[in-house]
């Protein structure tokens, strides 16, 4: 039976080759020795080692160790199991007790289960499942118990028959505990106590040891039990028949653990590998292989899981964690002899293919195995096969015509007047049996049924004409016009190689704005899809050009080649991986790959769908072969998981989707990751801060944490989102945090409005208290010029009733003197009495009036000087004015103004001997008055100080506030301007 098994282990691995990425130390992995790896609800995966738990996005590893000055560190390096309760809390077995893990603060709490029945504390524990009441079937030093995490309490199981079994759960959440020694299968709890607690929780696939037996459920509810003294052998019970299967399991390696894949192959980890066992029948051998790279290491498995995602994880004793998912077979790599040789062209003849090298031409037989077949050591550069033929190019000899077993049957070059240059970039053959040669410096067709070579080039003085000097790729269309492409465009030919159109690459304006044209496919609806060096792919339907790109799905701008599955999908080949356009979704998805695929350097233009559908590629390490039927598309949405909050630099816990930030906490950031295990460099993140910026932000490629350093006052949601194609976020899941950031009260609006209206309320009390003080001294000052006023007319009743009257008594009595009796004495009382009289009218006049306008102010001086120079009849007296403003007098300035006027124009009537008076009045600009005459005039200097009338007239105007200016010469006059002060203008 060995022999049998081994025979079939050699023919599998001949059928199969299985690739696993790995993960390790150097990757981030805490330890290469791994225990256990469990996948939470979130899809990141747990992985257990002798050094640490860790979490695994697919791009970074998180690690959690023991450290004794933190208090929520997990308690414990080494770590045994690992299972999620539904509440989402994991709980983690080690060595030093049972740890809960909260995931949103990285808080462990410590569990260490001290046994009734004896004084130590417990240590090892291995968890196996969790309710959502924290319920545990747990491992306790060989012994099983139950704990329950509301009570933190042991259960004990008592039951003597119960100390050597194994328990696992059913589809239907029942319990079965399997005694290998006796072959008993319990399905319920001895006692009532047990039963309470039983949990109610869907299966997990976690590993259950009791003294060396370990059993699994499949998912048919069959039991798998290995026995502790033969790791080799698995006995089998249905918990539906209730029955023992007769047939046994051997596996030639000892067992450490089984899981089972979607399908219910049993994953068998041993110490030589994986066996895979379908319908207890053993149908595959998984193992190291010296000529893959990417195969399982040498030595023991301990661990498989199974994600969501159908990926399978391996734990390996030594080498880190490895990682496969089906489609992984899809992928087949073609090696030469040659270390990196590189792939240039590929083709098919007579089901055989035929692929282009660096180093030679090869074909592929049934069993993928490369073989030289012609031009060893000589650079390939081109291939097409027609019906019969092989057509191939050498760098520098031109094309070369071969039979379907390598011979060499004619040879063309530009020395035989076949080739426009013998550097050959493609050969098509196409439906019109054309061989269409693209060169460095034009093209080349070969008409197959007339044998005639046509040359077309740049010329433009020939008919047989192209826009592009160097070309790269041609397409015969379903029309019969030939499509040229470029590094300035497109040329399309007619069926007489006629250029009839031309799209332009070479420009802004251009059709294809600014790039390379690098490949043209016509797919099965006649419409036209175009690869570009740096924008792209695009595509015609004859009237429209829609552009695809790094900002609507695809990974790279840069499109090496174009080529149409079986399934009507555009394959688009870049630098960064295999985009493939979904035309339900219209647009393109990055496919599963293995590592080193994804990031191949793949080869301008080398792309080929075979007959039965395969797609080959050439790349700079291998030809490789995919099996495009069997690809599918991830169309699923990533979910984006917050698992970091930084504030002020410093994490803090958030054991809910909110967090409140204090005043002097200005600093926050953020860091989530999702899991995409197979193209981790392919998942865009989006991100935004509502309430503070509502626009959703691209992350850079890679970048994992956002940070915003001046966060204002209010309630804010943080939102990101994840996509495998940057255009593909409209129906992705959104994971969100709240954020309160408090005001404090002294900068609240009600804080503001309430200090507002104490400064309002402080001010109108100024006001109020100012207010009453001014109209307190209004009134007083009111009260005073009431008196004032008062006074005043009772001083001008006085000086009217009591000296008036006397006056006018004295003058009425010198009046009555006979004439002839009238002396020069009485003359001269007489005329004092006038002049007393005339002052007192005018003082009167004055005090009678509170203010008097400057226009009154003249026309009562211009009656006074009229009536003063009657008696100077040899005097003229001239007036002018200018009168602008008509300026208001107080009646104490009118006076004195009054009595400066009198005492200028009587010095002038009795002292100047002057013919003429001039008297200007104005008030424009400052009051402004001149009195001017043509008399003897007098020297300033010698006068200044003895004219008692000059003094009083400047002390006067002085006290008035005024200026006065006395210009004076013998013989020629003189001239007082008495003017208002410009500080006292009005």
């Amino acid at each position: 039976m060995l022999f049998f098994f081994l025979l079939l282990h050699n023919f599998i691995i001949a059928q199969k080759q299985y690739r696993f990425l790995q993960y390790n130390f150097s990757d981030g992995l805490s330890q290469n020795s791994i225990s256990c790896i469990y996948q939470d609800k979130d899809g990141l995966i747990w992985i257990g080692t002798q050094d640490g738990l860790n979490s695994f996005d697919g791009s970074k590893f998180v690690t959690y160790k023991h450290n004794s000055q933190k208090k929520h560190s997990i308690s414990d390096q080494f770590v045994t199991s690992i299972t999620e309760d539904n509440n989402g809390y994991l709980w983690i077995g080690t060595r030093n007790g049972l740890n809960k893990l909260n995931k949103k603060t990285g808080y462990f709490e410590y569990f260490n289960i001290k046994n009734k029945s004896k004084t130590k504390n417990i240590k090892h524990h291995d968890v196996s499942i969790a309710d959502k009441e924290g319920v545990f079937v747990i491992t306790v030093n060989n012994e099983y118990a139950f704990y329950n995490s509301k009570q933190k309490k042991i259960i004990e199981i008592k039951a003597e028959e119960m100390k050597s079994v194994v328990p696992v759960f059913d589809s239907k959440n029942q319990y079965w505990w399997v005694s290998y020694n006796n072959k008993n299968i319990y399905n319920k709890f001895l006692k009532d106590s047990l039963a309470a607690a039983t949990p109610n929780t869907k299966f997990i696939q976690n590993k259950i040891e009791s003294g060396g037996n370990f059993a699994f459920m499949d998912k048919s509810d069959v039991v798998w039990l290995c026995n502790s003294n033969n790791h080799s052998t698995i006995e089998l019970f249905d918990t539906k028949t209730k029955q023992w299967i007769r047939n046994k399991i051997s596996i030639p390696a000892r067992i450490y653990h089984i899981s089972f894949d979607t399908s219910n192959t049993a994953w068998i980890s041993t110490n030589n590998g994986i066996y895979l066992v379908k319908n207890q029948t053993m149908i595959e051998h998984i193992a190291s292989e010296t000529s893959n790279p990417y195969s399982l290491p040498t030595g023991e498995i301990l661990y498989t899981l199974h994600d969501n995602d159908n990926n399978v994880w391996i734990a390996s004793a030594n080498a880190g964690i490895f990682i496969s998912h089906p489609s992984f077979t899809n992928f087949t790599f073609i090696h030469t002899p040659y270390i990196n040789n590189k792939v240039k062209a590929i083709t098919e003849l007579d089901n055989t293919i035929w692929f282009a090298t660096n180093n030679g031409l090869y074909t592929v037989n049934k069993n993928n195995t490369a073989t030289l077949k012609a031009f060893a050591n000589k650079q390939v550069t081109a291939l097409t096969a027609d019906e019969n033929n092989i057509w191939c190019a050498v760098s520098e000899e031109g094309v070369f015509l071969l039979n379907k077993y390598g011979t060499i049957l004619n040879h063309f070059t530009k020395e035989n007047n076949s080739l426009t240059h013998n550097t050959v970039n493609q050969l098509t053959y196409t439906k019109s049996k054309k061989i269409i040669v693209l060169t460095e410096s034009g093209v080349s067709i070969y008409n197959s049924i007339t044998k005639q070579w046509i040359k077309l080039s740049t010329d433009k003085s020939t008919k047989n004409t192209l826009h592009n000097y160097f070309t790269f790729n041609a397409i015969e269309a379903a029309n019969k016009n030939i499509w040229i492409a470029g590094t300035t465009g497109i040329d399309i030919l007619n069926k007489d190689n006629v250029s009839i159109q031309y799209f332009s690459s070479n420009s802004d304006t251009a059709s294809f704005p600014n790039t390379l044209i690098t490949k043209v496919i016509q797919d099965n609806k006649n419409n036209f899809w175009i690869a570009t060096i740096s924008q792209g792919v695009f595509y015609y339907d004859g009237k429209k050009i829609t552009q695809y790109s790094e900002k609507n799905s695809l990974t790279s701008n840069i499109v090496y080649s174009l080529e149409i599955d079986n399934q009507s999908r555009v394959w688009a080949i870049s630098p960064t991986g295999i985009n493939v356009f979904d035309t339900t979704a219209k647009q393109f998805f990055p496919i599963v790959g293995i590592k080193g695929l994804l990031s191949a350097n793949f080869s301008l233009g080398a792309i080929y769908k075979s007959k039965n559908g395969t797609i080959y590629l050439g790349s700079n390490v291998a030809l490789i072969a995919i099996n495009s039927n069997k690809i599918q598309l991830q169309k699923q949405q990533l979910q984006s998981i917050i698992y970091k909050v930084n504030v002020n630099e410093n994490s803090i816990a958030f054991d809910t989707s909110f967090i409140e930030l204090k005043e002097d906490e200005n600093s926050v950031s953020f860091e989530f990751r999702t899991s995409n295990f197979m193209q981790p460099q392919f998942v865009f993140f989006q991100y935004r801060l509502k309430g503070f910026n509502d626009e959703w932000i691209d992350a850079n490629m890679g970048e994992r944490r956002v940070s915003y350093t001046t966060l204002p006052y209010g309630k804010f949601i943080f939102e990101v989102r994840a996509s495998r194609s940057q255009g593909n976020f409209l129906n992705a899941p959104i994971a969100t945090i709240s954020i309160y950031k408090k005001i404090p009260f002294y900068k609240t609006l009600l804080f503001k409005f309430l200090m507002i209206a104490f400064i309002v309320i402080v001010l109108l009390l100024l006001f109020y208290f100012r207010l009453k003080r001014k109209l307190k001294l209004q009134k007083q000052k009111l009260i005073a010029e009431q008196m004032l006023e008062n006074e005043r007319l009772r001083i001008s009743r006085d000086l009217h009733d009591n000296i008036g009257a006397y006056t006018s008594a004295l003058i009425a009595g010198l009046n009555n003197i006979p004439t002839q009796q009238t002396s020069k004495q009485t003359e001269t009382l007489k005329e004092y009495a006038q002049n007393i009289m005339s002052n007192l009218r005018d003082s009167i006049w004055v005090l009678s009036s509170k203010n008097i306008v400057f226009t009154k102010f003249v026309d009562r001086f211009k009656k006074y000087a009229l009536t003063i120079t009657e008696s100077y009849p040899n005097i003229t007296l001239n007036f002018s004015e200018n009168i602008k403003n008509n300026t208001v007098l107080p009646f104490n300035i009118t006076l004195q103004l009054f009595r400066i006027l009198q005492e200028v124009l009587q010095n002038a009537l009795k002292h100047a001997n002057a013919k003429n008076i001039n008297i200007f009045f104005e008030d424009e600009h400052q009051l402004l008055i001149t009195i001017e005459d043509d008399g003897t005039g007098f020297e300033i200097e010698q006068t200044q100080n003895n004219s008692y009338g000059l003094s009083n007239i400047k002390e006067r105007v002085k006290e008035i506030g005024y200026d006065v200016q006395i210009n004076s010469e013998p013989t020629r006059g003189t001239k007082i301007i008495i003017l208002q002060n410009k500080a006292n203008a009005l």
